[in-house]
């Protein structure tokens, strides 16, 4: 993906005509940074370091926050100085996420008794990516064909009331986050662990469709 948004950069006005070669330069920056946050956020995830993580993933909104209200107190708010402000964040918070995965073990050299978790791993990759593709397409090709037929603006309102809804899912993530690494560490779950399924399934489904109904 780095490497992509390298080759768009070198031709910008083929691929985005309308950006600035600075707001593209600018927005590039942060992306390796940010597949960096995520990637070291799935580690603690998944070491089940609930802790870490959550400081992985709050701490590079909390700094572009603050940086939007140092520029707002200073009366230098625009485009480009809020693009700065987010990309120094990423690129505060990818360091910060490697220094913390760095405090756990060795970041270089070559692991040991791995190769068959690393061909497991290849093999499920880019099966999951796939599928995510298609999930964001799928309930993103919405827009683009509300935005077709109608004005901008009832488009943006649509796009809001979409985003309204997408928080619902908070919920199902919130358990997900918690209860998947515990679970795919288990090969075969005992009728225990699957009574635990279940109930945990069922109360998100009401809490979920509580959320909705208040909304």
């Amino acid at each position: 993906l780095s490497s992509a948004a390298f080759l768009i950069s070198c031709k910008p006005g083929y691929f985005l005509a309308e950006v600035q070669d600075l707001s593209l330069a600018i927005s590039l920056v942060s992306f390796p940074f940010i597949l960096t946050v995520s990637a070291v956020a799935s580690i603690f995830q998944a070491s089940e370091d609930f802790q870490s993580f959550n400081w992985i993933i709050l701490f590079q909104p909390v700094l572009a926050v603050l940086g939007a209200c140092t520029l707002w107190a200073f009366g230098a708010v625009n485009l480009n100085q809020l693009r700065i402000a987010v990309t120094i964040s990423h690129i505060i918070s990818g360091v910060g996420a490697l220094l913390a995965l760095r405090r756990r073990g060795q970041l270089l050299g070559r692991p040991k008794g791995v190769r068959c978790y690393a061909r497991q791993a290849i093999r499920y990759g880019p099966k999951t990516q796939i599928a995510n593709i298609l999930t964001f397409l799928n309930y993103r090709v919405d827009i683009f064909l509300v935005s077709a037929i109608t004005e901008p603006s009832f488009t943006g309102l649509y796009a809001i009331a979409i985003r309204a809804a997408e928080q619902l899912w908070l919920i199902a993530q919130a358990f997900a986050t918690v209860v998947l690494p515990y679970f795919s560490k288990l090969h075969m779950l005992s009728s225990k662990g699957h009574n635990v399924v279940r109930n945990i399934a069922r109360l998100v489904f009401w809490i979920t469709l509580v959320g909705a109904i208040l909304q």
